[in-house]
This record gives C-alpha cells, structure tokens and sequence, in this order.
C-alpha cells in the first residue's frame, strides 16, 4: 500500500497486528492477552474509566450517540442479530462470535469491525460479577469512512476475494489511545463533541490506514465492482416488509441473478431472501420488545399475512414462540 500521509496530528501509523496470537486464540478458545504492554495497560485504564459498577447489565448509552458500552456480568444466551457498521473493541471478558462460516473467539484487546449490516450470531462466554464483559462500541456511517479516505488521500487496494462483510483482528496501541480519548469525552461532563468527532475520524484512519482496510471496505459503496452488493442490502432493507423475489434485487442492484446469490453469500453467509427473514424477524422482536403492538400487529407490520406462519419462523428463528421469547428477555 502507498504511504499515506496522516492529517491528524495525534495518530501515528499503527503497528503490524500480531495476527499470530488471534490465530492461536480461536484454535484453542483460549482467553488470550494481547501481547503489547503498552496496550494491556490501556485495556486496564478503560476498564476503570467504564467504572462497571456504575453500568446497568446490557446496552449503556453514554453522552456521544454513537458510542455505547456493554457491560454483562455473566454469560448470555446464544442469539442472532444483524452487525450494524460498527467497530467493537473487547476490553475485558471473552465473545464467541459466528461470522459466515467461521467460529471465533473474541478475546481482550481485539475487536469486531463491520462496514456493513451483517448478520451475525454469537454470545458473551466468559463474565462474572467481579469481573465483567466490557465491549465499548462505536458506529459510522459510510459517509464518514469517504471522508477520511478524502482528505487523507489513502488509496484502497481492493483484493480479488469476496471476505465476509465482518472481521475480527487484534487492536493496537494507538487504537486503544483513541477508545481512550472517545471513552473519557463520552463520560465527562464537559464533553466536546468536537474533539469527539475529531478522535472518532482518527479511529476511522487507523482502520483506514492498516494493511486489512480491504476487509472494511470491500463491501461498501466506495469500490464500484461491489456496489450491487450494497445497493442489494439498502434495497432489502427498505422493503424488508414486502414479497420480494430474488430477480428483483437483481434488477435493483444492477447484477445478474446468479451472480447477487453468490456474491451476496459471499459476503453474508447467506441468501437475500435469508437476509430479507432476518430482518423481519429482528424488527418484530423490537416491536414486541418494546411493547408498541401485539403479536397479530407485529407480524402484519413485517409483512407476514398468517399469523402461524410468523409464529412458526419466529420459534424457528429465536428457539421460542414470540410471547415466550418476551417474556423471557424482559426477565422476571
């Protein structure tokens, strides 16, 4: 890759990732500590500024809207989802993630980045009281990704394989000093927004700028070859609540029907109608979840005309039927 010149005067090039210690982490399943000590001791300084204690089990949203912590103090139950653009650094605890056909174990001072909504699957496996799972999670939109490729003037060297969508690799020492940066802005009460936004473009750099930039980008709209991919997910998700044949995305996304299906597997694990369901499934969840409407109402609103057969792809999908599905994520 050429040498690209940083604009932003407080990130550094990033060093080369120890691919090697993640490789050895997911054969084994073992909770591995990164090796870098600069980093450990970044991890351990995140920990204390997320002061757990203060943090509610599940989704903690802080004073930046893209910024949220995780916090679960003992293992969750196995669920699916879909992975918004989003970059996911663990900092204490362990995740064991399903991307496309892989099983990965998510240890400290990794994280899980996506450019795309994709679906993924997995579950918190390793978190107690004392010493609970910590994900600090931030969001971007593509629209941001392009611009830091802008002004940074960085050239994106597209590889000739379609990867996942979502990718799991080792942090290093300048990431861990900008989640640092964003952690202590989201939390203080004097918080800038503007020096948020400026460690957040940072943070978008040091992906940018890192020798798996492919894995973030190749499925966005900014390289041409794949932007039927991306026209396919926007057009899905638009009219996720409709019948919709696989010849129509085709049309939508400017590809060959054949060529959609391998293409969009590819880089999901899955059909576009399989998409499509997961969607659907995942937005009634959220409507039930809520309370905004029943169960007759929600299957309608995703576009399900028999109730059974939403009853019956909603316990195939999340293992239980809607009401006991609720009822059990709502606790006692």
């Amino acid at each position: 890759m050429p040498k690209t010149t940083n604009p932003f005067p407080t990130a550094r090039r990033p060093l080369k990732a120890a691919l090697e210690f993640v490789e050895i982490g997911n054969l084994l399943g073992a909770q591995m500590k990164p090796t870098d000590p600069i980093l450990n001791s970044q991890l351990k300084a995140l920990i204390e500024l997320a002061q757990p204690a203060k943090l509610t089990n599940g989704t903690n949203k802080t004073k930046l809207p893209y910024f949220v912590i995780q916090k679960n103090d003992q293992p969750t139950p196995f669920e699916r989802g879909i992975l918004d653009p989003s970059i996911c650094l663990i900092v204490q605890g362990k995740k064991l993630l399903n991307i496309a056909k892989e099983t990965i174990y998510c240890n400290p001072g990794e994280f899980i980045a996506s450019a795309i909504d994709m679906p993924i699957a997995g579950h918190v496996v390793k978190a107690t009281p004392k010493e609970p799972y910590i994900g600090l999670r931030i969001t971007f939109e593509p629209k941001e990704i392009f611009s830091v490729i802008k002004e940074a003037e960085i050239k994106i060297n597209p590889k000739g394989t379609i990867n996942p969508g979502a990718f799991v690799r080792p942090a290093h020492k300048n990431l861990g000093s900008l989640f640092l940066k964003l952690l202590e802005q989201a939390q203080s009460e004097s918080s800038s927004k503007f020096i948020a936004g400026l460690a957040k473009k940072e943070l978008i750099y040091e992906l940018l700028a890192s020798e798996f930039n492919h894995l973030l980008l190749q499925n966005s709209s900014l390289f041409g070859k794949d932007k039927g991919i991306v026209r396919a997910l926007d057009w899905i998700k638009e009219n996720f609540d409709k019948t919709i044949t696989v010849e129509e995305i085709a049309d939508e996304s400017g590809m060959s029907a054949s060529a959609l299906f391998s293409k969009f597997k590819a880089v999901t694990s899955m059909s576009p109608l399989q998409y499509q369901k997961q969607l659907r499934m995942q937005e009634a969840r959220r409507l039930l979840m809520f309370g905004l409407m029943d169960v007759t109402r929600a299957a309608v609103e995703v576009g399900y005309a028999s109730p059974n057969q939403f009853n019956r792809e909603y316990k195939r999908f999340f293992g239980n039927p809607p009401l006991r599905d609720i009822k059990q994520l709502q606790g006692p």
